[in-house]
């Protein structure tokens, strides 16, 4: 939830010529800078990278931007990121950021190919994960190796694997047999992703061991990449509507569609998808992954551009979808650089340990200044506690950057644990110590190293103070305030202004045989309270029984044909459906919605004015300076 909302605000993305962007400042809030990198960090998001940057488009971003920091400021004021939960939260997503000195700057060239021959094939697998922590003991990483090793030998086939999996897995995907679904190339974590490949289909792979624990991988299917689609569609929501209404619009829909009526006014009219109905209903381009595989399906499987399928369910509910274009997985030529970039980002091409050590003690100026087991020989079976501390401050085992380090040092690394320590083990903690202060090292210089994982950890931190503050004074306020609802909707009437509308009862699962009796039941007796008892002396019983009532309101744009149509109380609108009748209990004329038809919207609403109205005090209270000639130099960047 939170971190949706963080990344729909800000996003990981490659920034340009840091060193320029580091040390140029775009804007000031009072003392805090806006860096032209942190900026294009934020901005690169919203765009497509490979076109120019417009500066007319940059300077409406910083706007957005400033409001972003202006909160994020507030929320430092207040303290917030003090909180003990706040920064358990914090902490948890932290530790989800892969280190970028832990890879390698070159990328292999077999890295490169192997990416690129599994991005032509999707695989549809299953899995199942017995979870082990990254320090587990010996013992347990084993106990649960032999567990799924002498499971694999009793799986013969996918309905077994799925039982296994319902039975054994300890991932959220086990309800459902362990499926996760279609996937590539870099969608997966590496080992996962290297079985699933190397595993034929309709087989279970060796067992692979994640960060997460180990797993059993189960190929379903494998088929040829598909490339990219874009397709336009209406969507009508199940949520909204309940499915058997969803699937009757979406047919009025389509029967219009049919007979000649433009796309787009049908989109406008009909479409609940709130991001595409004043455009066409027009997506962009998008694979595997990007879109739920239910509604891929539908869309892939339509054959000629410009043509459209019949109303289709997905799991959201129904849609009518029209191909634009496709789109086939492009050359290696034009992939590459993402690939090598996925690469990196994903840590296969990790360093060894002894590399990575040889990197760090390079990179830090490491220098040895003594032979540690002098110094270790001096500290071996004593009470740590008892030695004295400038004694220790004054035996250095090594520097780096010039900054030296002690026994006292060591000293605080092991006392956690025990006072007294024998020669053997202390040898052994010492290496694990001299390896934990060069990490320790290296994460303090990695924000600035390494500015894409700076902007990362800034990203992770700000948002998350966004999120809180946000709830604080905008959208809790807006909820428990029912008189500034109401006072909102009354100040702001004519923005929820309405067609005239019907209050209507469905009569749904009727047959050939009751469908006329049942619309002369209802004409003849409209009393929808005793409508039933009625029916049951018409059709009998058990006919009554198949038949479900509804009643709900809808717009007279929603009716086919609406233009020509003429409401009557007590009158039937026309369906094509010989299964439904809909009958008009009364009917409202054009003009406003009611503050209770209405009110999620205006909560919405009230929500905006509320975080407009915060955002103009919280500018009138810190001074804000933006420098022009920065941004256009910014702007200029890819010219």
């Amino acid at each position: 939830m939170r971190l949706s909302i963080l990344f729909a605000l800000l996003a990981f993305s490659t920034a340009q010529t840091f060193a320029w962007q580091q040390s140029n400042t775009v804007a000031t809030i009072n003392n805090t800078e806006i860096t032209a990198g942190e900026l294009l960090y934020a901005y690169n998001k919203n765009r497509d990278t490979s076109l120019p940057i417009h500066h007319d488009s940059l300077k409406t971003y910083l706007d957005q931007y400033i409001n972003f920091k202006l909160k994020v400021l507030e929320a430092y004021d207040r303290d917030l990121d003090q909180n003990a939960a706040f920064q358990q939260e914090l902490n948890a997503y932290l530790s989800q950021i892969r280190k970028p000195y832990l890879q390698s700057n070159r990328t292999e060239e077999a890295l490169v190919q192997e990416a690129y021959e599994r991005m032509q094939w999707e695989v549809n697998a299953s899995h199942i994960l017995l979870r082990v922590n990254p320090d587990a003991t010996p013992a347990d990483t084993l106990a649960a190796y032999n567990k799924l090793d002498s499971l694999r030998a009793t799986i013969t086939d996918g309905r077994a694997f799925a039982a296994a999996a319902k039975a054994l897995s300890q991932d959220g995907s086990a309800k459902d047999g362990g499926k996760l679904g279609w996937f590539s190339a870099f969608m997966m974590v590496y080992p996962f992703e290297t079985a699933a490949y190397e595993t034929k289909a309709g087989s279970t792979s060796k067992i692979c061991r994640t960060e997460f624990g180990y797993h059993l991988v189960y190929v379903n299917e494998k088929r040829p990449a598909r490339g990219k689609v874009r397709v336009s569609h209406i969507f009508l929501s199940n949520q909204k509507h309940g499915s058997p209404t969803a699937q009757r619009l979406a047919q009025q829909a389509y029967d219009s569609l049919q007979t000649g009526a433009n796309w787009n006014d049908i989109v406008k009219r009909y479409s609940d998808d709130n991001n595409t109905k004043m455009k066409a209903g027009a997506l962009p381009f998008v694979g595997l992954r990007q879109l739920p595989d239910d509604f891929l399906d539908i869309a892939f499987s339509i054959g000629t551009e410009g043509t459209y399928t019949q109303p289709k369910p997905t799991q959201f509910g129904w849609h009518i979808v029209r191909l634009d274009a496709k789109q086939p997985l492009p050359p290696l030529t034009e992939l590459r650089a993402e690939i090598e970039r996925q690469i990196k980002q994903s840590g296969r091409n990790q360093l060894s340990r002894p590399k990575l050590l040889a990197k760090l003690k390079a990179e830090n100026q490491f220098v040895r200044t003594s032979n540690e087991n002098t110094i270790l020989n001096e500290l071996a079976d004593k009470n740590l506690k008892s030695i004295n501390n400038r004694t220790l401050r004054s035996q250095t085992f090594f520097k780096l950057l010039n900054n030296p380090t002690t026994a006292f040092d060591l000293k605080q690394y092991l006392l956690p644990t025990d006072s007294i320590w024998s020669m053997p083990r202390l040898q052994k903690a010492y290496s694990e110590f001299e390896v934990a202060t060069l990490l320790q090292v290296e994460d303090s210089l990695a924000p600035t190293k390494y500015p894409e994982y700076g902007y990362l950890r800034q990203e992770y931190e700000e948002g998350l103070l966004l999120f809180e503050i946000m709830q604080k004074e905008v959208w809790d306020k807006a909820l428990e305030d029912s008189l500034g609802q109401v006072e909102f909707y009354q100040n702001n009437l004519n923005s929820y202004t309405t067609d005239e509308r019907y209050v209507v009862t469905r009569v749904n699962g009727l047959s050939n045989e009751t469908h006329s009796a049942v619309k002369k039941a209802l004409t003849e007796n409209p009393n929808y309270e005793d409508i039933e008892t009625y029916l049951a002396g018409v059709i009998g019983q058990n006919e009554v029984a198949k038949l479900k009532f509804a009643k709900t309101t809808i717009t007279k744009s929603e009716i086919p044909n609406f233009e020509a149509f003429v409401a009557v109380a007590g009158g039937f609108i026309p369906t094509n459906n010989a299964t439904e009748i809909i009958q008009i209990n009364e009917i409202r004329q054009a003009g406003h919605f009611s503050f209770e038809e209405i009110r999620g919207r205006v909560i919405s609403d009230y929500q905006q004015a509320l975080e407009n109205e915060w955002n103009n005090t919280l500018r009138s209270e810190r001074k804000i300076v933006v420098n022009e000639q920065k941004l256009k130099a910014l702007s200029n960047l890819d010219k």
